[in-house]
């Protein structure tokens, strides 16, 4: 598949359309950045293109034998586990032993030391840097992004946005922010204003 194509898109939320025969093609490989307004449907756009939201009608391409991963604005960590156990849950078809050096070398990396300590120990901005290791060791075609770097402050972010730069190399990436600060660090991306 060259494109993810969205076709006649429409959605509605409370007698309010997000989305009106809209259409829209996304390459595949590619980062693609969405910007817009609060409440432009930049969220409703990665639910659908995630499977987790369907469009009231028109057609999004089948993304099913896709392996997808996501940062979502929420963290959706397990609380009573460690930083570690996090990130271990996804990686699939590896020695988690062989990893476990990787794994500590990528904490350091984002600026995280305590990495077995329980996640409800940790600070927000220290759960968010978690959320975007498990996304990178899920092994994915495609990630979402959902203002993952929302909180962090400018150091780490930098940090951050380095540490995703070289893992997303070749993938389709879903970048939703409001900052521009954030996307002109990737070498290759599109943006796409809603």
């Amino acid at each position: 598949m060259d494109t993810i194509q969205l076709h006649d898109i429409s959605k509605t939320f409370d007698q309010h359309p997000v989305f009106a025969s809209w259409n829209h093609n996304f390459e595949t490989g590619m980062v693609h950045v969405l910007k817009g307004q609060s409440g432009c449907g930049k969220t409703t756009l990665l639910r659908m293109l995630m499977g987790l939201e369907t469009p009231d009608s028109g057609t999004v391409t089948s993304l099913q034998n896709y392996r997808k991963a996501a940062v979502f604005q929420e963290d959706r960590l397990c609380e009573n586990l460690s930083a570690m156990q996090n990130v271990l849950m996804v990686v699939h078809n590896h020695s988690k032993n062989d990893l476990l050096d990787q794994l500590k070398e990528d904490f350091k990396q984002v600026g995280l030391d305590d990495i077995y300590q329980k996640v409800s120990t940790l600070s927000g901005g220290m759960k968010r840097r978690v959320a975007i290791l498990r996304a990178m060791y899920a092994n994915a075609d495609i990630i979402f992004f959902d203002e993952p770097l929302k909180g962090l402050d400018d150091t780490t972010k930098e940090k951050v946005m380095l540490f995703i730069k070289e893992r997303i190399k070749g993938k389709t990436v879903f970048w939703v922010t409001h900052d521009a600060d954030e996307y002109t660090v990737f070498d290759k991306y599109q943006l796409h204003e809603l």
